[in-house]
């Protein structure tokens, strides 16, 4: 694999707070030295300039990183729920749900949020399970199908879902509808389904479905994959994620230097404004050091993630 250099450039006037981070200097000399001792691959160029654009694209980042994260855990929570809700019938976890997900997404470069939300609807059928034996993991291969199918057809992941779902909760009733979409089941397959219901052979049933449903539009989510879509789709997926791991290792930690920031604030109380700034910059400036020297293991994995990311690209 080629080596690859991520230049980040910071640009703009920043006069405006010169002399607020001028207090800060001291503890923000070790921040070139802990970002080049890291190894990650990240250099950070271009002076350390903050000013408008370059806290405009921080802030966007990082907010969609924040919707991000508050959306994964979202989703994870409601896997959790109706899995519990069902009594486990899928025989899967939340953590199989997440990893399935992001196993799709890696495929097809489709938004793994979406794919896990047509997750969770496939569980609330409870005739849709994975069990033990060789081909017998309904559930899995029933998320491939509602992928292949939705990239295929040009539906969203919930309304192939649904549709997948309700086919192989109730196969004799669920192929019918199927065939009203265009899933092409012949009349023997048909009457195939029937018995294998009857005799209360479920999983035979579904079988059937899913083999024409593979027939038909399985390949679907590999294909986009390898389109120019699907690449920049897997690549903004990935960024997106990494943005989520880190949100979601430093949130506890925000909070409470949130806390202690405001303390900070409040003990300039009665200072003139720049004054007030400035200390105030110089706190930030060493707790963040004192974060990062703390984290430093953690940073460095998060970016040997990063460049495993773009090298995958």
């Amino acid at each position: 694999m080629a080596s690859r250099k991520l230049t980040l450039t910071i640009v703009g006037d920043a006069s405006s707070l010169e002399r607020a981070f001028r207090g800060a200097k001291s503890a923000g000399k070790g921040f070139d030295r802990f970002f080049r001792n890291l190894g990650t691959g990240a250099v950070i160029g271009g002076g350390m300039a903050i000013a408008t654009r370059g806290i405009d694209a921080l802030t966007g980042a990082v907010y969609d990183s924040w919707e991000a994260f508050k959306l994964q855990q979202k989703i994870a929570a409601q896997s959790k729920a109706v899995i519990k809700s069902t009594g486990g019938a899928a025989h899967v976890s939340a953590r199989h749900v997440d990893k399935l997900a992001n196993s799709l997404m890696n495929l097809s470069g489709e938004d793994d949020e979406a794919i896990a939300t047509g997750e969770n609807l496939l569980l609330t059928f409870k005739n849709i399970r994975n069990e033990a034996g060789k081909g017998n993991k309904i559930f899995d291969e029933a998320t491939k199908a509602t992928l292949d199918m939705s990239i295929a057809m040009g539906t969203d992941m919930s309304t192939s879902a649904i549709r997948v779902g309700k086919a192989l909760q109730d196969p004799a009733k669920g192929a019918t509808a199927l065939r009203r979409v265009g899933v092409m089941l012949t009349d023997q397959q048909m009457k195939q389904i029937k018995a294998f219901q009857a005799s209360g052979d479920i999983m035979s049933a579904q079988k059937i479905i899913l083999r024409e449903l593979g027939d038909e539009f399985g390949g679907s989510a590999l294909a986009k994959g390898k389109t120019l879509e699907g690449q920049i789709g897997r690549m903004t997926e990935k960024f997106e994620d990494f943005g989520t791991s880190i949100i979601g290792n430093v949130a506890p930690t925000v909070t409470k230097a949130l806390k202690s920031i405001m303390k900070a604030w409040d003990k300039t109380e009665g200072k003139p404004l720049g004054v007030r700034v400035s200390l105030l910059f110089g706190d930030v400036s060493k707790m963040i050091e004192k974060w990062l020297n703390a984290h430093q293991a953690d940073i460095a994995a998060a970016g040997g993630t990063l460049g495993r990311a773009l090298g995958d690209a």
